[in-house]
């Protein structure tokens, strides 16, 4: 599937799959996979891959933003430049933190059994649904729901993403959004 080799090529490029793929690409095209090969080396480190898979209902902003958040995570990099575009999670997860132990039987009616490491791990991927729940026991709790602020816009998450990840100096060359069954997505959407 070409989305899928295109996603481990440029997300990884220094791996074996990936030689393997530039190999097999030089088959098909030699000229083609020679100037590919020289162009990951010139890059010399990775791209952020996201790749959405339209056959599935959800909002894009928020997958796009999961999923850039968990790529950050993964390489160990400070995820805080994005996370503060979006402060009310960070309220949901302090709030989460200091009283899900008092409020434990609120917690459990609105999610069922859960954790409170599954639910820090979803704030810190920036998950909506978690957010709007905990949101509800924030408001019965403290008299008013948790407030959007700050710059939440897709756009804006993309600006700031490429600014502090990507270009020369970075840990990444560039963000690249790969979307499979986009018609589908928009069935759906």
């Amino acid at each position: 599937h070409l989305g899928i080799a295109m996603a481990t090529l440029l997300s990884d490029p220094v791996t074996e799959a990936a030689n393997r793929i530039v190999a097999n690409l030089e088959l098909v095209d030699e000229n083609l996979g020679s100037r590919l090969r020289t162009q990951l080396k010139l890059a010399n480190r990775p791209f952020l891959v996201v790749t959405i898979n339209g056959m599935q209902d959800f909002d894009l902003s928020n997958e796009i933003i999961r999923q850039v958040l968990i790529a950050l995570k993964r390489r160990g990099l400070d995820s805080s430049p994005v996370e503060n575009l979006r402060p009310r999670f960070k309220t949901a997860l302090i709030f989460t933190q200091s009283f899900f132990e008092p409020l434990k039987d609120d917690y459990y009616r609105v999610f069922g059994s859960i954790e409170l490491d599954t639910i820090l791990e979803r704030l810190g991927a920036q998950d909506e649904e978690t957010f709007l729940r905990i949101s509800k026991i924030y408001e019965q709790k403290m008299g008013a729901p948790i407030h959007t602020v700050g710059h939440e816009s897709l756009h804006d998450f993309i600006r700031v993403t490429k600014e502090t990840y990507c270009g020369p100096g970075k840990p990444y060359a560039g963000l690249l959004i790969i979307f499979d069954e986009f018609g589908r997505y928009l069935e759906f959407a």
